[in-house]
């Protein structure tokens, strides 16, 4: 707020001087401040790739950080970026990266925008606090500038989901659906095509796919299959790739009423063994409702 008055002020003298000094002094009103006070555009994360990831516990993965500076007049120095997983009470760092957009390390120019690469590992001997397990978690990535002597300034931030795995597992690599919209009991199969990686070295069985619509509280089974090609629920030694589809219905008389509107589509890798079920993978996708 001083920085604000003071700026004011002296735009006030300058135009004084400007119009005679027989020109009364008008006191500048605080409705009027944001006139002659702007906030310089910053630095920000701009897009994170992939932007859903399986991650090995202890096994390294390779992330691409774009990192944009909009403002026409200001250049950055001192710029880096941190990784940190985050799984319930857990919290460990996982990598950090300088940005060189041409100008040196760490310097983003004016009108800048360049990606870099990171690499970000879980791992619960790094940095932190709580042990990672396997399962649902999330990448955290902060953009920062320092000064000398200074603690970091967090300029932006960027949270993305990923799955954590141990070593030797069965995960979803990749999955990419081929709609963004759901008609509500309707016809229509919505298809999709999903990667599973598997890194025990041996043929794995008793793995099954299935989806949820999600909006709100109302949670709707929208189908499910064994997984890999002849869908027999063996992934091979060397995984596979296979399509599936989906559905979004109020028919099937399970609790609460889907609308039109945005929903989440979550797609969950369960091994079930007849006696017990885990969730070893899931990834979740924004979709669009739709009715006939």
């Amino acid at each position: 707020m001083t920085g604000i008055r003071v700026t004011a002020l002296a735009a006030a003298l300058l135009l004084v001087a400007a119009c005679g000094t027989d020109q009364p002094l008008r006191p500048l009103l605080p409705s009027n401040a944001a006139l002659y006070a702007k906030k310089a555009a910053t630095p920000f994360i701009a897009d994170v790739s992939p932007s859903t990831a399986s991650l090995e516990i202890g096994v390294g993965s390779t992330f691409s950080i774009g990192v944009s500076n909009p403002s026409a007049n200001n250049i950055y120095a001192g710029i880096s970026l941190s990784a940190t997983i985050v799984q319930g009470n857990a919290s460990r760092a996982a990598g950090s990266a300088v940005p060189d957009c041409g100008r040196g390390a760490g310097v983003l120019p004016a009108t800048s925008h360049c990606g870099t690469a990171m690499t970000v590992t879980a791992d619960n001997t790094a940095d932190g606090t709580g042990t990672l397990t396997a399962g649902n978690a999330k990448l955290v990535i902060r953009l920062l500038q320092s000064s000398a002597g200074g603690t970091p300034t967090v300029l932006d931030t960027k949270t993305i989901k990923v799955t954590l795995t141990t070593a030797g597992a069965v995960s979803i690599a990749d999955l990419q659906l081929a709609f963004s919209s759901m008609e509500i009991d309707g016809t229509q199969l919505n298809a999709y095509t999903v990667t599973l990686g598997n890194t025990t070295g041996t043929d794995r069985s008793l793995y099954i796919i299935q989806n949820y619509v999600v909006q709100g509280s109302v949670v709707h089974a929208g189908g499910g299959a064994q997984v890999c090609p002849g869908l027999t629920g063996v992934v091979p030694a060397d995984g596979c790739t296979f399509d599936w589809h989906t559905f979004a219905q109020n028919s099937l008389g399970e609790p609460g009423t889907l609308v039109a509107g945005p929903a989440t589509l979550r797609i969950d890798l369960i091994y079930g063994d007849g006696v017990s079920s885990t969730i070893v993978g899931t990834r979740e996708f924004p979709i669009q409702l739709t009715t006939p």
